[in-house]
């Protein structure tokens, strides 16, 4: 995908609760899945996206787990 869509770790919302120690690992996680899985991105609605990934079982795990850990 050849969006670039950098985050800083200021984009982390208030309410997180994980470790501030742990949060630049969890954002490389979701960038490399979002570089490596992500066909499309689409924004039906201002405060939804809807990502289309490349359909197979590991990447339906990886994004699962990433999503379940957020």
């Amino acid at each position: 995908m050849a969006h670039d869509l950098a985050f800083g770790p200021e984009w982390v919302p208030s309410a997180c609760t994980l470790p501030t120690a742990e949060r630049p690992l969890r954002v490389a996680e979701f960038d490399a899945l979002f570089a490596e899985v992500v066909l499309t991105v689409q924004r039906p609605e201002r405060e939804r996206l809807r990502l289309a990934l490349v359909l197979t079982p590991d990447n339906a795990a990886r994004a699962g787990v990433a999503a379940a850990s957020a």
